[in-house]
């Protein structure tokens, strides 16, 4: 009889957790534009965010600063002005995408 394996950190895999904070289908494009662009302002995000709307855009930027990963900075002028930016926990994210990228490059024709 085949022996069942778990995740070794079962009930509380961090690996998990990890996919949960960068996983969905804009979290990851918001966080390489912030990589690519640095700080932006909301609009900047919503253009480099193609198809993305603006209460997805809202509700996501807001869960990557509830997890630690956007700083979100409002700016007492008038207009307001809001810029996002990246925490160095999102920043410690780069070469592990980039690994990630090469990756995906490596072995998208052995498919």
């Amino acid at each position: 009889m085949a022996q069942a394996h778990n995740c070794p950190c079962s009930e509380t895999c961090v690996l998990q957790e990890a996919l949960r904070m960068i996983g969905g289908k804009w979290k990851l494009p918001i966080l390489c534009s912030l990589l690519a662009n640095g700080k932006s302002r909301y609009n900047e995000l919503l253009k480099n965010t193609s198809g993305v709307s603006n209460t997805m855009l809202s509700k996501v930027l807001k869960e990557l600063e509830d997890d630690g990963l956007v700083t979100r900075v409002e700016y007492l002028e008038v207009p307001i002005r809001v810029e996002y930016d990246l925490t160095d926990r999102a920043r410690a994210l780069q070469p592990i995408l980039l690994e990630l990228i090469r990756w995906a490059l490596n072995t998208r024709d052995a498919v």
